[in-house]
């Protein structure tokens, strides 16, 4: 079923030299196929890989198709999908204050959402020490929130 896409893969680590690439295919939270392959000798298919920001397209590309099919809406609020965002704060002459604008998947998507985007903060590094960094998207939105945003909601753009 998948053969395609292995011929496929040999050929881009042949011909463009990829030290390492690992593909998988999921449905319904079960593996359907992987294949990784590269030039290097060590490759166990263990590999760490971290994302970091190749995941923005990904996930702008879900969301346009969830706000195509009339799923979600750029104008909702984070905290109809995730209660615990009703909670974000900013600290305002030393006062923690609400923002001013609810915070909205626009903003998400847009990088102006107020989050600061530093991942050594005191909640996270604990939360990454506690879990060995095998913590849930679910905790790690707790620590996150734990941190005051930086602006009120698209004021401005921060990456």
């Amino acid at each position: 079923m998948f053969e395609n896409v292995k011929n496929y893969i040999a050929k881009l680590v042949k011909e463009k030299n990829l030290p390492y690439i690992d593909v998988s295919v999921y449905q319904n939270h079960n593996e359907l196929f992987r294949c990784y392959d590269g030039t290097r000798n060590d490759i166990t298919g263990k590999e760490e890989l971290i994302a970091y920001s190749c995941s923005k397209p990904i996930t702008s590309i879900c969301m346009a198709k969830l706000i195509e099919k009339g799923v979600v809406s750029v104008d909702d609020e984070v905290s109809k999908y995730l209660p615990q965002f009703s909670s974000v704060y900013l600290i305002v002459n030393g006062q923690k204050v609400k923002p001013t604008t609810p915070m909205t998947i626009k903003h998400l998507l847009t990088m102006s959402a107020g989050f600061n985007y530093d991942f050594a903060t005191k909640p996270l590094l604990e939360l990454f020490d506690k879990t060995n960094d095998l913590c849930t998207s679910e905790e790690v939105i707790n620590a996150i929130i734990e941190e005051p945003l930086l602006f009120n909601p698209s004021e401005r753009f921060q990456y």
